[in-house]
């Protein structure tokens, strides 16, 4: 049987209508997100050779992206042509050019590119040397993720003068884009442009800092683990228990077994670049019910996106500061600060060692600070303290301590570990004076030396952001906030905007808060 159709209606017709609107509409979406970076992006490949030799010459002129200096310019040619050798041949002659243009979105833009065909969302979702490519092109566009508590209110029904016991804290997840000058000068003005509620029982110690777009949180006490959460993607995990936790909570649940009143947890997320695998090592302490009985202390780690627990039995003796800003993730090994064990000291003194965890070998070595950083002159200012953190800075681990009102030192430690020489003892010292530098910076005058300092670096850059303020009964006031470049010895300013009323009207926000700067990424977190 032969079916007809009238000529002004027939199928045919329809369906080509079909397919140019479809088309039309794909063309929309694909110049609404990039028409900014089109044409600048966009060449033809017969001026492929033009566009390598002009390439070059700005190079000799000291023309770089945004933030980065000649070195992260040519590390990101590099990755690029690599990625352009081998990309899918499905894509065809307009995979190149797609490719350096999906790169450089922000990874809201990528997620609504998502939906513009299949071989899009591979791209985005699978493709991992184009994931990597995004990632090194992320390094230019540093981003602050602040933690802000919510202000605090009342429950409906609430009797004056009755206490209540509070078990959740909610907070603000704020994160804002950075303006850095060209050739990684100074951070100028940070823009905010997402917030998203967070209401669990967690604080900012219990939230690790971010790892190339990826964070965690854990809870040693109710969920006996940990969650990865990928602060631009929003993909999270579920808790992840701890075999050790999981274990001891089925034995109390049994009402046979209490040993432990109370667990700790320190927490740390890194990243091996030689493997492209991000780690994560928890040291969880177990006080005992006993109080006579000494801290029972174990280590495990695990694979992101594997997510089984490994016990690490071989661990140091000293113990590991476990606040904000006293480890950091630099080259495939995460950096811990310690107290000293010499009796009748400050717990906040200068640390005399530095506990290593190398994240390929998985095992601890341990760096001692030289003696011209502990025999530091101190002045008896309340202000400057003793206490030290430990960050990344230019691709190296710093310890930066305030020594009086004005002055602020900073010693740069060139890790000159051999691997082979860590494969050979499980935990190993290194003690050479020679690889750490000491720099001074002079805070402005104007500034009073009554001030309160928080510090954190800019990853990958020569910068330092720098929150100052003073305190008034316990609240934060008078916030500054200002970028600092070691290497120009320059102070900028940084204007934060996009923070509403309903965030920033309390008197005390600010003072339990906690800031930090990261990268997004496109990693997976399972």
């Amino acid at each position: 049987m032969v079916i007809t159709c009238s000529t002004n209606g027939s199928v045919a017709q329809q369906f080509r209508q079909f397919r140019h609107r479809r088309k039309t509409a794909k063309h929309n979406i694909f110049n609404k997100t990039i028409s900014n970076n089109y044409s600048k992006l966009c060449m033809p490949k017969r001026r492929k050779k033009e566009e390598e030799d002009t390439r070059k010459k700005k190079m000799k002129r000291g023309s770089s992206d945004s933030g980065c200096n000649h070195d992260d310019v040519e590390k990101l040619n590099v990755i690029s042509d690599i990625y352009n050798a081998n990309i899918n041949p499905d894509f065809g002659g307009e995979g190149i050019l797609v490719c350096e243009i999906l790169s450089r979105l922000p990874v809201k833009s990528l997620m609504q590119c998502k939906c513009v065909c299949k071989r899009w969302r591979f791209l985005i979702e699978k493709d991992a040397n184009f994931i990597d490519l995004h990632l090194a092109r992320s390094t230019t566009r540093p981003c602050l993720l602040i933690t802000v508590q919510k202000p605090f209110e009342y429950p409906a029904g609430c009797l004056p003068g009755v206490s209540y016991v509070w078990t959740e804290y909610g907070r603000f997840l704020l994160t804002a884009d950075l303006s850095v000058e060209d050739k990684g000068g100074a951070v100028s003005a940070a823009s905010v442009h997402t917030i998203r509620e967070m209401d669990s029982p967690i604080g900012d110690s219990r939230i690790m800092g971010p790892m190339n777009g990826l964070m965690g949180f854990h809870d040693p006490e109710f969920n006996c683990g940990v969650r990865i959460f990928n602060v631009s993607t929003r993909e999270v995990t579920p808790w992840i228990e701890s075999t050790v936790l999981r274990k001891l909570k089925e034995e109390e649940e049994e009402g046979n077994k209490f040993r432990y009143y109370r667990k700790y947890a320190q927490c740390k997320l890194g990243f091996n670049p030689s493997t492209k695998e991000h780690k994560m090592i928890c040291i969880w302490s177990l006080q005992h019910a006993n109080p006579y009985h000494p801290m029972d202390v174990v280590c495990e780690v695990l694979t992101v996106g594997d997510n089984k627990w490994r016990r690490i039995d071989e661990f140091p003796t000293r113990k590991l500061r476990s606040t904000w800003g006293n480890s950091v993730s630099v080259n495939g090994s995460i950096y811990y600060t310690t107290f000293k064990r010499t009796e009748g000291t400050d717990a906040n003194d200068i640390p005399d060692f530095i506990v290593a965890f190398d994240l390929g070998s998985e095992k601890f070595r341990e760096i001692r600070v030289p003696d011209f950083i502990l025999d530091q002159p101190q002045d008896n200012d309340e202000y400057a303290g003793r206490c030290v953190d430990i960050l990344e800075l230019s691709g190296h681990v710093a310890l930066l301590g305030r020594v009086n009102g004005y002055t602020v030192k900073l010693w740069l430690f060139d890790d000159a570990y051999v691997q082979k020489e860590n494969n050979a003892s499980a935990t190993s010292t290194t003690t050479d004076n020679q690889n750490w530098k000491e720099i001074t910076i002079q805070l402005p005058y104007f500034w009073g030396g009554d001030r309160s300092l928080d510090f954190v670096s800019v990853v990958g850059t020569d910068l330092i952001i720098l929150k100052s303020y003073q305190l008034n009964c316990g609240d934060m006031c008078n916030i500054s906030h200002h970028s600092y470049n070691w290497k120009t010895n320059s102070f900028t300013e940084i204007e934060i905007s996009g923070i509403p009323s309903s965030v920033r009207d309390d008197t005390s926000v600010y003072s339990l808060s906690a800031f930090t700067t990261f990268f997004e990424s496109l990693f997976h977190v399972q």
